[in-house]
């Protein structure tokens, strides 16, 4: 290589230039290829922000639509007889299903006929304006629950204030619903009615109630005569 002239500067190995034509390097960023099923830049930008607002918007909302406006009642029952021993459960009977009733009759044959126990539970609004007397004012329908069960559960509206929860004895005869009676306290004593809150998701415990049935020297029979006014169709 040359000496150099006046005014040059060495670029490379064997070569030189003017100052005037070494151009300064610009170095520029190119974005990386949008994938084509990205949308615009604008689109992505509004995009990302209506997903925040309609997160906030469900996350607001969430309470309001999930939150329960049922409670749950549950009530355990047994019966007992007149001297505090318990006939079912866990006593002499295996349920309430097999109990024999008795009638009086001119005719022994007419006597004993078969008779399932059931206990059907009343839940009423007592600021309702009819009172508990008037159907209207009832929760739910009196449900009957199974003879061969000691426990019941219901769902039930919730409320602010307090339901009246009363129970009582329904005989059924012969298999027949139709042919049936609630028992009276000539033969039959129930606890008193229960005035208990039912709050929005949770359970309202009614304890256990006890049921004290005049049985005979036989727990199974049961002397329906004074305390069961059965429909004359079936009586």
């Amino acid at each position: 290589m040359g000496a150099l002239k006046a005014g040059e500067i060495t670029v490379g190995a064997g070569y030189s230039r003017s100052p005037e034509a070494v151009k300064p390097v610009t170095h520029r960023w190119y974005p990386p290829p949008m994938d084509p099923m990205d949308p615009p830049v604008r689109d992505r930008a509004w995009t990302s922000s209506a997903r925040l607002w309609l997160a906030a918007a469900l996350a607001a909302s969430a309470p309001l639509a999930c939150a329960p406006t049922e409670g749950y009642v549950e009530i355990a029952w047994s019966f007992i007889d007149q001297g505090g021993s318990t006939l079912y459960p866990d006593g002499v009977l295996a349920d309430s299903c097999d109990f024999t009733a008795a009638f009086a009759a001119e005719s022994a044959s007419d006597t004993l006929r078969p008779a399932k126990l059931r206990v059907e539970l009343e839940i009423c609004d007592p600021a309702c304006d009819g009172d508990c007397e008037d159907p209207a004012c009832m929760v739910v329908e009196p449900t009957q629950f199974a003879c061969n069960t000691a426990r019941g559960a219901l769902t039930i509206p919730a409320t602010g204030g307090d339901y009246r929860f009363t129970t009582r004895i329904v005989a059924e005869l012969d298999g027949d619903p139709d042919c049936a009676c609630v028992l009276s306290t000539d033969c039959a004593l129930v606890p008193g009615p229960r005035d208990r809150a039912v709050r929005p998701g949770l359970v309202t415990d009614l304890q256990n109630y006890q049921f004290v049935l005049d049985v005979t020297d036989d727990p199974s029979i049961l002397d329906l005569t004074p305390c069961c006014a059965l429909p004359d169709s079936c009586a």
